[in-house]
């Protein structure tokens, strides 16, 4: 263990993405990202079990079991647990992992476009389960984790890859969901509406959800009063529930913070609490009431949430893990069970300041976080130009100081006397 906040040459440079939790051979264990490392960490004492550095920035994980046979005929038929990982140059990788072990690679693909996330079909008495990935360019693949023959050629032509195509959007995928029973597949894009198709035959569409007034931030299907609901982010600040196939929203939430941008990250079912991300806060809301969304608590300073998960614990403790955009980039929360209402910790355990070990080495990050900050920072700033209202902030900053200028002139000429006036002299 170590305490990210103590070490200046081992710290973390990227916000942690990508929380998964899993079990291992009846042992939890949970993954996640911060820039180009994945980390696996117990779920007994949350040691850092692995790490593995890749040589481009992960941007999607998934982890599930798959036969062994599936990725090559002549291998035993067994059970195997994998990563699915997705990089910034469009790889997708798929890896075997078992504790004390280098990972080993099972198969791998590239995308035409970048990933935006990847979905695992259930296996049937046909077909064995299959990997959906989404592409930025609007359309979602299925694989069947057969490595392409033409893999080096596929990184410069666009090609399909081995892969059959599922659906399509015309404008950008913003994040894909099976519903519970994987009969449908809900999508949602950057043209302000999420779409619910049948699954496998996705060219039948079974509705449209249409409300919002700007993009689509994320989609969750959860489940509330034993009936499946959707739940839709936007960028015009509004929450929205949905019934899984009802044309028109259940329930609405408007945020009362200006040009604000929500981002549903977590459903805790047992609770019918919803986590949601805003620009500078988080947000803990209520669906306890049928009639309405209920905002129950706000936490302030928390920039783009980016990932939430409960801790897996042998004690029914209710801790989670909150990963954010501003440092220190993650923070342990703490859920009473007496009135729902969240509380930040300071260390995972108090008694013995337990710190996860998220930190990475300085020499694996240094040589790429220049470029990809500035990408960031010229990706934000085209984004922030398109919303209402947006100024540069030093725009903002200089009409705010005219503002307390004109306000101390006023004043002044307020409380000062008036200079009797001249007469004039011939």
């Amino acid at each position: 263990m170590s305490d990210n906040n103590n070490n200046n040459d081992n710290k973390l440079y990227y916000p942690i993405t990508n929380l998964k939790s899993f079990k291992y051979l009846e042992n939890d264990y949970f993954v996640c990202s911060t820039g180009r490392s994945l980390l696996v960490f117990s779920g007994s004492n949350y040691n850092k079990v692995f790490e593995r550095v890749f040589d481009a920035i992960i941007y999607s994980v998934t982890v599930d079991y798959f036969n062994n046979n599936q990725f090559d005929e002549s291998f035993d038929d067994g059970i195997l647990l994998c990563f699915v990982v997705g990089l910034e140059n469009k790889d997708i990788l798929v890896y075997h992992w078992e504790e004390g072990k280098e990972l080993q690679l099972k198969s791998q693909n590239v995308s035409n476009k970048r990933m935006v996330d990847f979905l695992v079909s259930n296996a049937t008495e046909n077909k064995p389960k299959h990997i959906l990935f989404g592409s930025k360019d609007g359309r979602i693949w299925d694989w069947d984790l057969v490595t392409p023959s033409n893999l080096e050629q596929a990184k410069t032509q666009s090609v399909d890859n081995g892969c059959d195509l599922v659906m399509g959007h015309i404008s950008q995928l913003v994040d894909l969901q099976f519903s519970s029973n994987q009969k449908f597949i809900v999508t949602a894009d950057k043209d302000f509406k999420v779409r619910v198709s049948y699954y496998p035959n996705s060219y039948s569409i079974q509705s449209f959800k249409l409300g919002h007034e700007s993009f689509i931030t994320k989609i969750l299907v959860i489940l509330l009063n034993g009936k499946e609901f959707i739940v839709s982010g936007s960028g015009d600040g509004s929450i929205k529930l949905w019934g899984l196939l009802d044309d028109v929203p259940s329930l609405s939430y408007q945020s009362e913070v200006k040009n604000d941008i929500l981002i549903p990250l977590y459903y805790i079912e047992n609770k019918k609490l919803l986590v949601v991300s805003g620009v500078d806060n988080l947000f803990i809301y209520s669906l306890e009431n049928e009639n309405e969304i209920v905002l129950v608590q706000n936490f302030p300073n928390i920039q783009s949430a980016v990932s939430f998960l409960p801790l897996p614990s042998d004690q029914n403790d209710n801790k989670f893990l909150l990963s954010y955009s501003n440092e220190p980039f993650y923070s342990f929360l703490s859920l009473s069970n007496d009135n729902n209402q969240f509380s930040i910790l300071n260390s995972l355990f108090p008694e013995n300041d337990l710190q996860l070990d998220f930190t990475t080495n300085k020499k694996e990050h240094e040589f790429f976080m220049d470029n990809v900050t500035k990408k960031i920072f010229l990706k934000a700033t085209a984004f922030n130009k398109q919303r209402p209202g947006y100024k540069p902030y030093h725009d903002r900053q200089q009409q705010n100081n005219k503002k307390n200028n004109k306000k101390k002139d006023k004043e002044q000429e307020e409380t000062s006397e008036p200079e009797p006036k001249k007469r004039k002299t011939n």
